[in-house]
């Protein structure tokens, strides 16, 4: 039976310094949200959310406070659409939508049987229900004054608790 596990992308100190919060340094590439994560783990989160979503290159400006990093997540908000493809007996997923049809052939996807697609939901979105309280915890303790937007917007701009179309 596969598993499906929310990832977010890390973005490493050395190709953005960061020093507003601790954030959990790793050597891999992808970041498992769910509702164990350790605070430096939100915060890697949370930091490479804000990476992903916002301007880049000689744009992106790194905020001075927490609250003003929290406040970059709200205002720009973080689309994680993929493009799904259904194939009879099974779904197409690619990580992303990319504007082309069809996608271009090496963009990465993966085959899931639609039997077992509606568990596979279910079980991420459970993993993000957790993370969304561990971001909560997080948010309590690092901008308190922000924490109740930052938290409706992560949970907004991820879909995490909207229902699940199945």
């Amino acid at each position: 039976m596969p598993i499906m596990e929310p990832v977010v992308g890390r973005i490493r100190p050395s190709v953005m310094p960061f020093d507003l919060w601790p954030v959990a340094e790793s050597d891999t590439g992808w970041l498992r949200i769910h509702g164990a994560v350790q605070p430096a783990e939100v915060g890697a989160a949370v930091w490479s959310l804000i990476s992903h979503s916002g301007p880049t290159g000689d744009d992106f400006v790194v905020p001075d406070t927490p609250a003003a990093a929290l406040r970059l997540l709200v205002d720009l908000g973080h689309d994680p659409n993929p493009e799904v493809e259904f194939r009879g007996a099974v779904v197409r997923v690619w990580n992303e939508d990319g504007g082309t049809s069809p996608p271009p052939a090496g963009r990465t996807h993966v085959d899931v049987d639609r039997a077992d697609l509606p568990g596979l939901l279910r079980s991420a979105q459970s993993d993000l229900v957790g993370f969304l309280e561990a971001a909560r915890r997080w948010a309590d303790t690092t901008a308190p004054e922000h924490a109740g937007q930052f938290v409706a917007a992560l949970d907004e701009g991820l879909r995490i608790t909207e229902p699940l179309p199945l």
